[in-house]
Order: structure tokens, then C-alpha cells, then sequence
């Protein structure tokens, strides 16, 4: 009779170990996803921080006026 509550119970078992796994599959995929995503933002963002960088080095390397509008200060500021 113990074989019988043995042989019943053998399918449960195998059915709740299928759905853990397919859980289990589940997790590991979106983790996966989850990480992919992440490297792929830090890749994009490290390459706009570049260009971005890249312009305000271009824009500080332009020659500038010799001469400085001292048209607004006062007497005693353009003496100091």
C-alpha cells in the first residue's frame, strides 16, 4: 500500500519541480535582461559624455578677442 501513496505523490513532485524551474529560467532571463540594459546605458551615456566634453573643449579652444570691453567699468577699476 506504500507503493501506491509513493506512486501518487511521484507526479506532484515532478510537475512542482518543472514550475520551479520554468520560474528559476524565468528569474535568470529578466536578470540577464536587467544587466544587458544596464551596460548598454553605461555604454551610451559614457559615449554622450565624450562628445559632450569633446564639444566644450572645441569651444574653449576658439580664439578670443584680445582687447576686453571695458566700456561699462568705472575709471578706478580699469586702473587697478
Amino acid at each position: 500500500m506504500s507503493s501506491i501513496s509513493y506512486r501518487s505523490r511521484r507526479p506532484h513532485g515532478r510537475r512542482l519541480r518543472t514550475i520551479a524551474e520554468a520560474v528559476a529560467w524565468t528569474v535568470a532571463f529578466v536578470c540577464l535582461a536587467y544587466a544587458a540594459i544596464g551596460y548598454i546605458d553605461r555604454a551610451a551615456g559614457s559615449r554622450q559624455a565624450m562628445r559632450n566634453f569633446e564639444e566644450v573643449r572645441a569651444s574653449e579652444a576658439r580664439p578670443r578677442p584680445d582687447a576686453v570691453d571695458q566700456s561699462l567699468w568705472s575709471p578706478q577699476r580699469i586702473k587697478a
